[in-house]
């Protein structure tokens, strides 16, 4: 079944479920749990009575923010949140940790020296849409699967999506897979803005991500660091600053370098073990691109 389909299958289920709207007092004496669709202004209502709101949802429920709420959040197992862009701004860190999907969009996060304003463990399915974040020690958006093939956990990460997303990061890394063995595969990362920090983009693990059309700028270190790479794409980055990094693994599947404008930088490459294979073309570097011990297909790219 492809993304489409589950989309169109968490609307039917979430508009099977009565609708309900809560106040701030309303919201703490809703049985948790049991909402399918809670809205929560915190220029009305007191930002203490946001986790309330969001932990009355049920299972595809939806919680819509807006105002200024001086606190993060801690969101339930397969729900929505969603706030009104520029309207919306917690002052404060979102955490998840579930196997189950969650969506996050249309929202701004500011959550200063927080080790990261999106910290999400062991997601699966995980949408992050039109976001935007200031700050985070670590990161501005990490994902992690600390608990993957563990007795209490549930699988692993996979098919994530994130897209359209604005981060800023004075340290740390923009977005940070954080992922050491293996654990976070096949996603998107594509049509975002990263500013400042050191790696724009880390992918501890970029087996069978798609990174596309992003643009990054002020980083310290790396546009994009990818190891582990395994039938990749990498494509379409606008980096002011810095380079690729790029690590291959072993007889890995054959990964895709292409239209990637480096002002500064360059592409490097290197390999864990023998046997794997790039494709590089049409891309722009500052100087010359290094590749070891890859199979690379090399074709119309340019030192400008």
């Amino acid at each position: 079944m492809n993304r489409s389909s589950y989309l169109v299958l968490g609307v039917a289920a979430a508009t099977a479920i009565a609708v309900a709207s809560v106040t701030a007092s309303a919201a703490d004496s809703t049985a948790q749990g049991t909402s399918a669709l809670v809205s929560y202004d915190c220029d009305s209502q007191p930002s203490s009575g946001l986790q309330a709101a969001e932990n009355s949802l049920a299972t595809g429920g939806t919680l819509i923010v807006s105002g200024s709420c001086s606190t993060g959040l801690t969101l339930q197992a397969e729900t929505t949140l969603a706030g009104n862009n520029a309207g919306t701004v917690l002052h404060g860190a979102i955490t998840y940790d579930s196997s189950d999907p969650v969506t996050i969009r249309d929202i701004q996060v500011s959550c200063g020296k927080a080790p990261a304003c999106l910290n999400i463990e062991n997601g699966w399915r995980v949408n992050i849409e039109s976001v935007v974040t200031y700050g985070g020690a670590a990161a501005g958006i990490e994902l992690s699967a600390p608990t993957c093939g563990k007795p209490h956990g549930s699988g692993c990460n996979v098919n994530d999506y994130l897209a359209h997303n604005f981060i800023t990061t004075k340290s740390g890394y923009g977005i940070w897979l954080n992922d050491p063995g293996n654990t976070i595969t096949d996603g998107f990362i594509t049509d975002s803005w990263i500013a400042g920090g050191t790696d724009s983009i880390h992918l501890g693990n970029a087996a069978g991500w798609q990174v596309v059309d992003n643009h990054v700028y002020g980083e310290t270190g790396y546009a994009i660091y990818a190891n582990r790479l395994y039938g990749s794409q990498i494509t379409g980055t606008d980096a002011e600053q810095g380079s690729l990094d790029l690590i291959a693994q072993s007889h890995s599947e054959p990964s895709e370098i292409d239209g990637n404008r480096l002002y500064k930088g360059t592409i490097t490459q290197t390999s864990i073990g023998a046997g794997c294979s790039l494709t590089v073309v049409g891309n722009v570097t500052a100087t010359a691109p290094s590749f070891t011990g890859c199979t690379v297909r090399k074709a119309a790219n340019l030192v400008a």
